[in-house]
């Protein structure tokens, strides 16, 4: 559960996202899709860690990527990426702003910006199924090249399954050697009533190859190596 912030340019998993994140363009050619929820099954896989290393690929790549912290129960984002964490999503959710270019922060990373939790909220699925929310998704979608939503794990709370419908496409975090196979079943099935377009999925500290990361696509026959 490395971060690619600071990670050496030729390290191992540098060139494991690299690869996912060209798997992820070429999804994203064939399938139209700019915006990607990410989710897990249970706590504990890997889930924020993950879709930080892919938007730092993506933008590393030369895309304008949007990172959204939309896990209101347990923000990870701004500490990944060294930004402060309020105010920011649930601030604007609140009203406590109209203007969401003051909650969206630039990075360290050239061309990725942040969009972080701001301050947990203790019932956020009213805001997450909100007109609000709902409304603001397209319109980021239109100004950057790539926008991962970083939601709660599907089964410890509904609050992502408010969003995965209004993805263009949703990846599936899971943790190999823990995620127990009824657990990533269930996830599947609660992305897909909720009518979310499940992509594939990312079997998270795996050791393939002495590495850490494995891609699967929901695309048959599709796979990638993987970086501790």
């Amino acid at each position: 559960e490395r971060s690619l912030v600071r990670a050496a340019a030729r390290s191992p998993i540098v060139e494991v996202f690299n690869t996912a994140a060209a798997l992820i363009e070429s999804h994203a050619r064939q399938a139209s899709a700019r915006l990607y929820a990410v989710t897990s099954a249970v706590p504990g896989e890997g889930k924020s860690t993950v879709t930080c290393n892919l938007a730092v690929a993506l933008a590393r790549a030369g895309s304008r990527v949007l990172l959204v912290d939309a896990d209101l129960r347990k923000a990870t984002q701004h500490q990944l990426l060294n930004v402060a964490n309020d105010p920011g999503l649930s601030s604007y959710l609140i009203g406590a702003t109209d203007e969401i270019d003051t909650v969206i922060f630039p990075t360290e990373v050239e061309n990725l910006s942040l969009l972080p939790s701001g301050p947990l909220l203790q019932s956020p699925a009213p805001y997450l199924r909100s007109e609000r929310f709902r409304a603001l998704l397209p319109e980021l979608r239109e100004r950057f090249d790539f926008l991962f939503v970083d939601l709660p794990p599907v089964r410890s709370a509904a609050d992502g399954l408010h969003v995965v419908g209004l993805a263009d496409a949703v990846l599936l975090v899971l943790a190999a050697g823990e995620t127990r196979k009824d657990d990533a079943t269930a996830a599947k099935r609660l992305v897909r009533g909720a009518q979310g377009k499940l992509a594939g999925c990312i079997l998270n500290k795996a050791e393939i190859q002495t590495r850490g990361y494995y891609y699967y696509s929901a695309a048959p026959a599709v796979e990638a190596g993987a970086a501790e």
